[in-house]
């Protein structure tokens, strides 16, 4: 199940990359530049970021939090940097050679879907 959950949490960083771009576009002010190892990243411009670096960017500048929570909701600016940790953290164990379990997969594609189905419970599909 490792490259499963490997392939989710890729999916969900792609995902959540394009959104967090779209909504930084045309906004100005400093919560569109996110601190990067001490470099300056115009967050409508990054082509990627990491699930480590898309929960800090979302959740760690208040400035930018209240913005995104005014454009995306208090699900996306509070709840989905705590998501995106528990992603990577089940992601990293998988993709260095360490056996992810098939509840682990399931768990987090469940999560994952319901992040791109409008934040329904609902899983992707009945087979699990």
């Amino acid at each position: 199940m490792s490259p499963v959950v490997t392939n989710l949490a890729k999916a969900v960083e792609v995902e959540v990359n394009l959104v967090l771009r779209r909504e930084m576009t045309g906004t100005t002010g400093p919560h569109r530049f996110y601190n990067k190892d001490g470099q300056s990243v115009d967050l409508s411009a990054a082509r990627h970021l990491s699930l480590n670096d898309l929960a800090r960017a979302i959740g760690g500048e208040r400035e930018r939090q209240d913005y995104l929570r005014k454009k995306r909701g208090n699900w996306f600016a509070e709840q989905l940097p705590a998501v995106l940790d528990g992603i990577r953290e089940a992601r990293n164990p998988g993709a260095h050679s360490e056996v992810v379990g098939r509840e682990t997969a399931v768990r987090w594609r469940n999560r994952k879907c319901s992040f791109t189905q409008g934040r329904s419970r609902k899983p992707c599909s009945t087979s699990t």
